[in-house]
């Protein structure tokens, strides 16, 4: 179809009309996807998963996941966000960051970090995974601070990398 064809244009408009950006999990894949990792890294089938979503519009749904497996408590972030309002448990032994999307990560992930007081922190998401909306992202800097500010063990794991606790 060429570009003068009107077929083309109506195309085009229902598209713009119908189709939105999404940036981060629905719920369903989200669930999934906490609970994959959460056995990745934990080596065993979780025993509970405590869901604390504050629901907003599509794009700006918080979601948070804590999953635990016998003693091991592990949360998983799905956006870089807290809800002010909720309380959420504090202490787990790892806390999995999503580190994407924003151009002053180290400020702005800092404080969730020091709310949630975790054990030790990996970074999830600072790869390419989505361009052009998406970059690789630096994370030494945010490493660094959290070692050396927060005293919590921090690791960007590689691709296929595992992580023995």
């Amino acid at each position: 179809m060429n570009a003068s064809d009107p077929r083309r244009s109506a195309y085009v408009r229902i598209l713009k009309e119908e189709l939105r950006p999404a940036m981060g999990c629905t719920e369903p894949i989200a669930i999934a996807y906490a609970a994959a990792k959460a056995r990745a890294v934990l080596g065993a089938r979780p025993d509970r998963l405590l869901r604390l979503n504050k629901a907003y519009d599509e794009n700006g749904e918080i979601l948070f996941y804590e999953i635990t497996c016998g003693t091991l408590r592990l949360q998983i972030m799905g956006s870089l966000g807290l809800d002010a309002d909720t309380a959420y448990p504090t202490g787990a032994d790892w806390l999995i960051l999503p580190f994407q999307g924003r151009s002053d990560l180290t400020e702005y992930a800092m404080p969730l970090v020091e709310r949630l007081a975790p054990r030790g922190i990996l970074l999830d998401h600072y790869d390419d995974a989505f361009p052009p909306m998406s970059a690789t992202v630096d994370t030494a800097g945010f490493v660094t601070a959290a070692e050396k500010r927060l005293g919590i063990p921090c690791r960007a794991l590689k691709k296929y990398e595992t992580l023995t606790l």
